[in-house]
């Protein structure tokens, strides 16, 4: 399964302790089509890869691209890995490639319109627990009334974001990790939707120096700096509790 580079180390150590149980052997593959792979081996047979994407992912997906990806819609994401890594692909990258398949085959029940455009681009980090599903986004839009200028501090892949400008006059997408604010904005522009604007910046930045809105929306996110599931709202980041006067003065 793809990572970023965030707490890779911490990830990779826990997949060797897991495999060295079993005696099959953890090694580094060399670099193919740009990214980084790792093959589990036992004596017999590979049993699986793991490539890590780096963060700075392509934004769009080119026409040789789709057409892969159309063509293996719906296959094994680790059989294609395995199916393809040996052999030479010009003008695409497959490793970009098979993630986006296997993006769109985990999510296509959670995120039903953004999987069926061709040009939408999953990011590599993508955690499908904590992405909004459609369902819930179209509620969450169905509580303005239309027409509001609003901010969305936690955009991230802009699921929520992209319901509400479907309802208010103007978003603004605020995502602190550039890489993902691109790749953000790459996609609402495949969606053919023109009434958002993204900024790359932690919230808590951003907030100091924003201009007064009608709505801000904030969704932080449920988990520490190790993964882990929290609970307490204080607990999650951004900090709601210790942004609460200065949002309310917005």
């Amino acid at each position: 399964r793809p990572f970023d580079r965030l707490k890779t180390k911490r990830r990779f150590s826990e997949i060797k302790r897991r495999f060295v149980k079993i005696k099959w052997r953890f090694i580094f593959v060399k670099r193919r089509f740009g990214r980084r792979e790792f093959c589990i081996k036992s004596k017999s047979a590979t049993f699986a890869v793991v490539y890590m994407a780096d963060n700075t992912t392509k934004t769009t997906i080119t026409p040789l691209e789709a057409a892969f990806i159309r063509e293996h819609s719906g296959e094994d994401a680790s059989k294609l890995l395995f199916r393809y890594s040996k052999e030479s692909a010009e003008g695409f990258d497959v490793a970009f490639c098979v993630l986006q398949i296997e993006s769109r085959n985990r999510l296509r029940a959670k995120l039903p319109c953004f999987a069926a455009c061709e040009e939408f681009v999953f990011p590599p980090s993508i955690n499908s627990s904590q992405t909004s599903g459609e369902l819930s986004a179209q509620y969450k839009s169905s509580l303005l009334k239309g027409g509001e200028t609003m901010v969305d501090l936690t955009c991230g892949l802009g699921v929520d974001a992209f319901f509400f400008a479907q309802k208010a006059s103007r978003v603004c997408c605020c995502e602190k990790q550039d890489w993902l604010c691109k790749i953000a904005e790459s996609n609402f522009k495949a969606l053919k939707v023109d009434n958002c604007e993204f900024v790359s910046a932690a919230c808590e930045d951003y907030l100091a120096q924003m201009e007064p809105c009608e709505v801000i929306y904030i969704d932080p996110s449920r988990r520490d700096e190790n993964l882990a599931r929290v609970y307490a709202v204080e607990d999650c980041s951004p900090n709601v509790v210790e942004l609460q006067e200065r949002l309310l003065c917005k």
